[in-house]
């Protein structure tokens, strides 16, 4: 069977035994190695050009065409959540203290709008002033310069609690509805006034009371009063997950130590988690003074313990959206983790641009997504705006406990996986050197053939490169060598057929394999040969 450089060198078996001092095959022995950097792209019949080219082109196309499927899936629903906004109308109430013909006119308008139940999600509020009927008679019967209609109807809004949703349509809507029903009051007013006995001293001395018999004021009771607030509350979230992301930096640091390899599952499993908890704590302090530095005001409801409360906040944010990413992390790895996180942010950012109740109704999961709950924490903190803090650290918590739950079961998975090629990769080396020692032919079928029989699955591929690998060459000196240099400690040590130097080491070597039978029981219940 023909073999490939390229697939030798890749090779788990072969990486093995060049631990040990065997090298690649070299020209002498028959095998030509082209040299690196020399070959075009297009260039025609090289075997291995030709296959490097395929599997370039099928990773090239694969990744763009995934991409297209992100851009219509995944963006989609960002697009969706600001298409028909609002697509369903704001709650709110009518309170009528006036109880005349300027109140029935008010409720009568605003009455098919929205009703006059309250459920706490109101964002507007429209008030009949009490009185407001009879101090319009009064000045319609004595003329009085300084009648006000204004003082008639009065607006409540709360900017602070989605300054998107006030500006682009709650605002305008109130201020289009309340301009109808003031202007068809006048008219009908006037109509009513044509006949008065009175109207040219009414005219003369309070023109405003037959122009503008009544009018409004707009109250915003939580002004949005500090603009770098929005980098906080929206789009500063973006960039608190991207700081969550943090993952790679220790994914990083642990394929360089090669501690993943070194560590047992409870060890691996207790960092992974100790790691993010501890990095997002400072990470969240220095956001949080970040925002301090630019004068963010985080007085209104908890005076200057506020910092610590948004401190928290961001912790606990953190290490919902990061903990997530770092148990998908496991599985996906860094060649897909990218579009998963994309995927988290359009997740989340989609449901904090306007209120969730003027969204389509699928929206409705943002009620339990991180972002929509830190945003509104943020809003009680900076603003003042009413108080859900349990409810939104309530939330958070909930998905860090969820990805303190699956970041083990995967990490479990993944580590199994990893335990049976390391097992397999053990099983050919004691097959090669049980061969060996018994003085038969080591064969590609007699490794498979021995590995069978430990019931270990050797694909054909690695025990034809490790038979060729070691033709001709001294076996159980070779792979002694592998031994002591730290591949593979447990090939030189549990040899059938040992040397005089491993019959003197033997106490030590059962010593130390029963130490590690012991950490392999504790961390997976998986044999080599059970």
């Amino acid at each position: 069977m023909s073999v490939s450089s390229t697939e030798y060198q890749t090779s788990r078996p072969a990486s093995l035994l060049r631990q040990g001092g065997l090298a690649l095959p070299s020209k002498d022995a028959g095998t030509h190695l082209p040299q690196p950097f020399s070959r075009r792209f297009h260039q025609r019949e090289d075997p291995e050009v030709a296959k490097a080219r395929a599997i370039y082109l099928k990773a090239y196309i694969g990744g763009t065409i995934l991409t297209i499927l992100v851009i219509f899936a995944v963006f989609s629903i960002y697009w969706g959540s600001l298409w028909k906004v609002p697509a369903h109308p704001l709650e709110g109430w009518i309170v009528d203290f006036d109880g005349g013909q300027v109140g029935e006119a008010v409720v009568q308008d605003l009455s098919g709008m929205s009703g006059r139940r309250r459920t706490g999600r109101e964002k507007r509020a429209h008030l009949v002033n009490p009185d407001a009927s009879s101090r319009l008679e009064d000045a319609i019967n004595n003329p009085d310069p300084s009648y006000n209609g204004s003082e008639a109807i009065t607006a409540y809004g709360e900017e602070g609690r989605n300054e998107n949703a006030y500006r682009a349509f709650i605002r305008p809507i109130v201020q289009s509805s309340l301009d109808r029903i003031t202007t068809t009051f006048a008219t009908q007013l006037a109509l009513r006034l044509s006949s008065v006995t009175n109207l040219g001293s009414l005219m003369a001395t309070s023109p405003q009371t037959v122009v503008s018999p009544i009018s409004y004021r707009i109250v915003n009771l939580v002004p949005f009063s500090q603009p770098v607030a929005s980098a906080v509350s929206f789009v500063g979230l973006i960039y608190l997950l991207i700081l969550s992301f943090f993952i790679m930096i220790g994914s990083g640091a642990r394929q360089a130590s090669g501690i993943d390899e070194i560590l047992r599952y409870r060890s691996i499993v207790a960092l992974r988690l100790i790691s993010s908890f501890v990095a997002y704590f400072f990470l969240s302090l220095f956001y949080s003074l970040l925002n301090i530095a630019f004068q963010l005001n985080l007085t209104a409801t908890f005076g200057h313990a506020g910092f610590l409360v948004f401190w928290m906040l961001n912790w606990v944010g953190m290490l919902s959206v990061g903990l997530a990413l770092e148990a998908l992390f496991t599985v996906l790895t860094a060649r897909f983790i990218p579009f998963f996180l994309i995927f988290w942010i359009i997740l989340n950012v989609s449901v904090c641009v306007y209120p969730i109740e003027t969204l389509p109704r699928i929206y409705r999961y943002g009620y339990a997504g991180p972002f929509y709950n830190i945003s509104k924490a943020i809003r009680t903190i900076a603003f003042g705006t009413k108080n859900r803090l349990g409810l939104n650290f309530g939330v958070l918590l909930v998905w860090v406990l969820i990805s303190c739950i699956t970041l083990p079961i995967l990490q479990w998975f993944v580590r199994r996986k990893r335990v049976a090629e390391a097992s397999t990769d053990l099983a050919a080396t004691y097959a090669a050197l049980i061969l060996a020692d018994d003085g038969i032919e080591i064969t590609a079928d007699k490794i498979v053939a021995l590995t069978n029989a430990a019931n270990v699955e050797l694909e054909p591929i690695w025990a034809t490169l490790l038979a060729k690998a070691l033709e001709g060459k001294n076996v159980k000196e070779l792979l002694s060598n592998v031994g002591s240099g730290g591949g593979a400690p447990a090939a030189g040590s549990a040899a059938p057929a040992a040397s005089t130097a491993a019959a003197t080491e033997a106490p030590k070597a059962e010593e130390k394999k029963e130490e590690e039978k012991e950490e392999s029981d504790d961390d997976m219940g998986f044999g080599l040969f059970d």
